[in-house]
């Protein structure tokens, strides 16, 4: 359902196989690539389920999306066809190469009701997803039906899913965790809420949880703050047993907090980058779980998925110690990157623990085991820098600036600056006594005590809220570096002696300052 339009399944069905049709009479067939661009509702679900059972793949294209951005992904996905309203002409370009389907001027009614007579096979495409890319364009991740089929099952059943269920969706339809969140309710039988295109205020998404009972509710932790905030003051009754975070790091204070406000039944944490099919690994904790790290763990494999933490040579490492992360599986794993045979190469190998033909795919995470089965998260492999001639994981130092802060949330970004790199840490607090409140030189001389000198940030930023990416992510590349001479002027103390002013001069000559 969406607003005041309810759908049933028997409705939905109808729908999507009348669509699906007239999407096999255009020409749509086995891995064709259909873009599916509207606002959030009904329609946008009954496209993406119509596109699935023609047989083609579906490309989800959120219009709140920037326009160079969704030009980018119509262009490289290769599609012909594009499902949407014309409502949207202006905030989905649409190409002249590609033909646009209005479906609010569009009649099914003389199609068949009946489901189309269409052959699947396993490694054929479902969808596509794009994700950030290190060249700054996005990328397109593969998606197949037997992966899609296989994580749908598992997590359905982890979740302990019944159509006695209601579950709220919210995520942007362009995330790879959205597909999750329509597919899983609908496979067991539940009871789908879909919210508005805009987003909701914490008030507005308080009252619909209420208002029809949601049981599975699942947010970014950057949106949890704001609704904590408001169901503390406004107690309401809710029914939700199960609260999801994902997409983002989850941290103690966040945990802590849902904890407190909630007294929740079960709160899962939910991993996985988009090329092992949205979220192949999740913790779970209740409400005697205590945390006591600085981020939520990422918890354990869902469904035939397996874990593995190698060194740079492919190696297990020893339990309790860091290394990178690579998931195997025989189905739970992208086919690749659309249109990029090298990229594909690069982050799916060969699975040398697995049975022959089998791959594992390369996350780029930086883990660890914990003596109690559950694998914790420590920061990005690519987030390692140098300073000082020193490698420093930023990740590691975030994980310590969060657990002695309290923020709601951190960053650590190098930023350029006279004679080199240089460390800025960024806080979020939300709470204006704690800012008022806050001391730079105490918290700094905190972290010298358990880090080295080279990992400890030159100063600390306090913002009202961190920038978030579409995918509700922080934008590290909108944290703007700090003004480097007023710093320095009001940290300046001038060389006393013959000695320390040879040596001011020769460091100046040396960093060119």
């Amino acid at each position: 359902m969406h607003g005041d339009e309810r759908l049933s399944y028997q409705a939905l069905e109808y729908q999507a196989n009348q669509l699906s049709h007239y999407l096999i009479e255009q020409g749509v067939s086995a891995d064709m690539p259909v873009g599916v661009a509207f606002e959030r509702g009904n329609t946008m679900l009954v496209a993406m389920l119509a596109v699935l059972k023609a047989g083609g793949a579906f490309l989800p294209l959120d219009p709140a999306y920037p326009n160079e951005r969704l030009s980018f992904m119509l262009e490289d996905s290769g599609v012909d066809l594009l499902l949407t309203d014309s409502t949207l002409t202006a905030q989905v370009p649409c190409p002249n190469s590609i033909k646009s389907v209005y479906l609010d001027q569009q009649i099914m009614g003389s199609y068949s009701t009946d489901v189309p007579d269409v052959e699947f096979h396993q490694q054929q495409l479902a969808y596509l997803i794009y994700t950030s890319g290190s060249t700054g364009k996005p990328k397109g991740v593969a998606l197949t039906h037997a992966g899609l089929s296989m994580h749908v099952q598992t997590i359905g059943e982890r979740y302990g899913m019944t159509p006695d269920d209601v579950e709220l969706h919210f995520a942007s339809i362009s995330f790879d965790g959205a597909v999750e969140r329509w597919a899983v309710p609908l496979a067991f039988g539940s009871r789908l809420v879909i919210r508005d295109q805009a987003l909701w205020s914490a008030e507005k998404t308080c009252d619909v949880l209420v208002q029809e009972g949601v049981t599975i509710a699942c947010f970014p932790p950057s949106y949890v703050g704001p609704l904590l905030d408001w169901i503390s003051y406004s107690k309401p009754n809710l029914k939700v047993r199960s609260w999801t975070l994902g997409g983002e790091a989850f941290t103690r204070e966040t945990y802590d907090r849902l904890q407190q406000v909630l007294k929740p039944q079960r709160i899962i944490n939910g991993y996985g980058p988009t090329e092992t099919v949205v979220t192949p690994m999740i913790w779970e904790a209740y409400a005697e779980t205590e945390l006591s790290s600085a981020y939520a763990p990422i918890g354990t494999a869902v469904g035939e998925r397996r874990l593995y933490i190698l060194d740079p040579q492919l190696n297990r490492v020893p339990l309790g110690m860091s290394g990178e992360l690579y998931i195997g599986a025989e189905v739970g794993l992208a086919r690749g990157y659309h249109g990029r045979a090298d990229l594909t190469a690069e982050r799916f190998l060969p699975d040398p623990y697995g049975a022959a033909g089998e791959r594992m795919y390369r996350t780029g995470d930086l883990v660890r085991w914990r003596d109690d089965g559950v694998m914790e998260y420590l920061g990005r492999i690519d987030q390692q820098i140098k300073i000082r001639g020193f490698r420093v994981e930023l990740g590691e130092i975030e994980s310590k600036l969060q657990l002695l802060s309290g923020a709601e949330h951190c960053a650590v970004v190098a930023h350029e600056a006279p004679g080199g790199k240089r460390l800025v840490g960024y806080l979020q607090q939300t709470d204006k006594a704690q800012i008022t409140e806050f001391n730079e030189d105490v918290l700094l001389q905190r972290l010298a005590a358990d880090l080295p000198d080279y990992m400890v940030p030159a100063t600390l930023v306090v913002l009202a809220k961190l920038p978030l990416t579409p995918a509700g992510k922080i934008d590290r590349q909108n944290l703007l570096a700090p003004n480097w001479n007023e710093l320095d002027d009001a940290s300046y103390i001038a060389p006393e002696g013959e000695t320390e002013v040879l040596l001011s001069q020769l460091w100046k000559t040396l960093l060119g300052v």
